[in-house]
Protein backbone atom coordinates (compact mmCIF):
# COMPACT_ATOMS: atom_id res chain seq x y z
CA UNK A 1 0.00 0.00 0.00
CA UNK A 2 0.97 3.62 -0.21
CA UNK A 3 1.66 5.87 2.72
CA UNK A 4 0.93 9.55 2.88
CA UNK A 5 2.86 12.50 4.23
CA UNK A 6 2.54 16.24 3.77
CA UNK A 7 4.81 18.87 2.27
CA UNK A 8 4.46 22.54 3.11
CA UNK A 9 5.25 25.06 0.38
CA UNK A 10 4.50 28.77 0.80
CA UNK A 11 1.88 28.22 3.53
CA UNK A 12 0.07 25.54 1.49
CA UNK A 13 -0.07 21.95 2.68
CA UNK A 14 0.08 19.49 -0.21
CA UNK A 15 -0.53 15.79 0.45
CA UNK A 16 2.25 13.62 -0.96
CA UNK A 17 1.31 10.09 -1.94
CA UNK A 18 4.40 7.92 -1.72
CA UNK A 19 3.58 5.70 -4.65
CA UNK A 20 5.14 5.52 -8.11
CA UNK A 21 1.64 5.28 -9.58
CA UNK A 22 -1.28 7.63 -9.10
CA UNK A 23 -4.24 5.91 -7.39
CA UNK A 24 -7.75 6.23 -8.82
CA UNK A 25 -9.56 9.50 -8.11
CA UNK A 26 -12.05 8.34 -5.46
CA UNK A 27 -9.20 7.06 -3.25
CA UNK A 28 -7.21 10.29 -3.25
CA UNK A 29 -7.18 12.65 -0.27
CA UNK A 30 -10.23 14.95 -0.40
CA UNK A 31 -8.07 18.00 -1.26
CA UNK A 32 -6.93 16.34 -4.50
CA UNK A 33 -10.14 14.58 -5.50
CA UNK A 34 -11.48 17.64 -7.34
CA UNK A 35 -8.81 17.09 -10.01
CA UNK A 36 -9.67 13.42 -10.49
CA UNK A 37 -13.42 13.01 -9.92
CA UNK A 38 -16.50 14.94 -11.00
CA UNK A 39 -14.88 15.94 -14.30
CA UNK A 40 -17.51 17.47 -16.58
CA UNK A 41 -15.70 17.23 -19.91
CA UNK A 42 -12.66 15.56 -21.41
CA UNK A 43 -9.88 17.46 -23.16
CA UNK A 44 -8.30 16.44 -26.49
CA UNK A 45 -5.36 14.85 -24.64
CA UNK A 46 -7.50 12.74 -22.29
CA UNK A 47 -7.96 9.02 -22.99
CA UNK A 48 -11.56 7.87 -22.57
CA UNK A 49 -12.11 4.38 -21.23
CA UNK A 50 -15.03 2.35 -22.48
CA UNK A 51 -16.52 1.26 -25.77
CA UNK A 52 -18.34 2.98 -28.57
CA UNK A 53 -17.96 5.47 -31.36
CA UNK A 54 -17.58 8.50 -29.07
CA UNK A 55 -14.66 6.89 -27.25
CA UNK A 56 -13.10 5.61 -30.46
CA UNK A 57 -13.29 8.98 -32.25
CA UNK A 58 -12.03 11.04 -29.30
CA UNK A 59 -8.76 12.86 -30.26
CA UNK A 60 -6.97 11.68 -27.10
CA UNK A 61 -7.84 8.07 -27.90
CA UNK A 62 -6.51 8.49 -31.46
CA UNK A 63 -3.21 9.78 -30.01
CA UNK A 64 -3.21 6.90 -27.50
CA UNK A 65 -3.72 4.33 -30.31
CA UNK A 66 -0.83 5.91 -32.20
CA UNK A 67 1.44 5.56 -29.14
CA UNK A 68 0.31 1.95 -28.76
CA UNK A 69 0.99 1.22 -32.44
CA UNK A 70 4.51 2.65 -32.22
CA UNK A 71 5.33 0.35 -29.30
CA UNK A 72 3.63 -2.95 -30.25
CA UNK A 73 6.58 -4.57 -32.01
CA UNK A 74 8.90 -3.71 -29.13
CA UNK A 75 6.29 -4.96 -26.63
CA UNK A 76 5.86 -8.41 -28.20
CA UNK A 77 9.63 -8.98 -28.22
CA UNK A 78 10.18 -7.83 -24.61
CA UNK A 79 10.45 -9.56 -21.25
CA UNK A 80 7.61 -9.27 -18.73
CA UNK A 81 9.51 -6.59 -16.80
CA UNK A 82 10.23 -4.61 -19.97
CA UNK A 83 6.57 -4.87 -21.00
CA UNK A 84 5.51 -3.27 -17.72
CA UNK A 85 8.03 -0.48 -18.33
CA UNK A 86 6.64 0.14 -21.82
CA UNK A 87 3.07 0.33 -20.48
CA UNK A 88 4.13 2.70 -17.68
CA UNK A 89 6.02 4.92 -20.13
CA UNK A 90 2.90 5.30 -22.28
CA UNK A 91 0.88 6.32 -19.20
CA UNK A 92 3.65 8.80 -18.29
CA UNK A 93 3.64 10.18 -21.84
CA UNK A 94 -0.13 10.78 -21.77
CA UNK A 95 0.04 12.30 -18.27
CA UNK A 96 3.07 14.40 -19.26
CA UNK A 97 0.94 16.09 -21.92
CA UNK A 98 -1.73 16.85 -19.31
CA UNK A 99 -3.86 13.88 -20.32
CA UNK A 100 -5.94 11.76 -17.99
CA UNK A 101 -7.42 8.29 -18.29
CA UNK A 102 -11.11 8.93 -17.77
CA UNK A 103 -14.11 6.72 -17.20
CA UNK A 104 -17.68 7.98 -17.11
CA UNK A 105 -19.76 7.50 -13.97
CA UNK A 106 -23.08 6.21 -15.35
CA UNK A 107 -25.05 7.63 -12.39
CA UNK A 108 -23.72 11.20 -12.50
CA UNK A 109 -22.65 11.41 -16.15
CA UNK A 110 -19.32 12.87 -14.94
CA UNK A 111 -15.87 11.49 -15.61
CA UNK A 112 -13.30 10.31 -13.07
CA UNK A 113 -9.62 9.47 -13.50
CA UNK A 114 -9.09 5.70 -13.25
CA UNK A 115 -5.60 6.09 -11.77
CA UNK A 116 -2.27 4.87 -13.06
CA UNK A 117 -2.64 1.23 -12.04
CA UNK A 118 -5.74 0.77 -14.21
CA UNK A 119 -4.24 3.00 -16.92
CA UNK A 120 -1.16 0.73 -17.10
CA UNK A 121 -3.50 -2.29 -17.34
CA UNK A 122 -5.36 -0.54 -20.19
CA UNK A 123 -2.06 0.07 -22.01
CA UNK A 124 -0.93 -3.52 -21.54
CA UNK A 125 -4.24 -4.82 -22.92
CA UNK A 126 -4.04 -2.49 -25.93
CA UNK A 127 -0.44 -3.58 -26.58
CA UNK A 128 -1.48 -7.26 -26.40
CA UNK A 129 -4.31 -6.78 -28.92
CA UNK A 130 -3.13 -8.33 -32.17
CA UNK A 131 0.15 -9.46 -30.58
CA UNK A 132 -0.21 -13.08 -31.77
CA UNK A 133 -0.51 -11.99 -35.41
CA UNK A 134 2.45 -9.61 -35.01
CA UNK A 135 4.58 -12.36 -33.40
CA UNK A 136 3.72 -14.70 -36.31
CA UNK A 137 4.67 -12.01 -38.86
CA UNK A 138 8.00 -11.38 -37.09
CA UNK A 139 8.67 -15.13 -37.04
CA UNK A 140 7.77 -15.47 -40.74
CA UNK A 141 10.06 -12.53 -41.59
CA UNK A 142 12.99 -14.06 -39.68
CA UNK A 143 12.51 -17.35 -41.56
CA UNK A 144 12.30 -15.64 -44.99
CA UNK A 145 15.74 -15.55 -46.71
CA UNK A 146 14.62 -12.67 -48.98
CA UNK A 147 13.71 -10.60 -45.92
CA UNK A 148 17.01 -11.39 -44.22
CA UNK A 149 18.97 -10.59 -47.40
CA UNK A 150 17.16 -7.24 -47.66
CA UNK A 151 17.96 -6.42 -44.03
CA UNK A 152 21.59 -7.51 -44.24
CA UNK A 153 22.22 -6.45 -47.85
CA UNK A 154 25.79 -5.21 -48.29
CA UNK A 155 25.09 -3.59 -51.67
CA UNK A 156 25.90 -0.04 -50.63
CA UNK A 157 24.32 -0.57 -47.21
CA UNK A 158 25.76 0.38 -43.83
CA UNK A 159 27.81 -2.83 -43.53
CA UNK A 160 29.44 -2.14 -46.92
CA UNK A 161 30.24 1.45 -45.96
CA UNK A 162 31.75 0.28 -42.66
CA UNK A 163 33.92 -2.37 -44.34
CA UNK A 164 35.31 0.22 -46.79
CA UNK A 165 36.11 2.78 -44.07
CA UNK A 166 37.65 0.30 -41.67
CA UNK A 167 40.35 -0.98 -44.10
CA UNK A 168 43.84 0.13 -43.17
CA UNK A 169 45.62 2.43 -45.66
CA UNK A 170 48.37 0.91 -47.84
Amino acid sequence: GSTSSTTTTTNTTIPVINSPLRPPGPHLPLELQADYVGIESATDVDVLCGRGVTTNRHPGNAKFRSLIGCNKELYVTSTKKQKMGISRSIVEAVRGLGGRFLEKDTETGLYFDIGDKKAVEKCSQALRDGAAALRKQLSDDLNDPDFLNAVFDTDGGAADVLSKTSKSPK
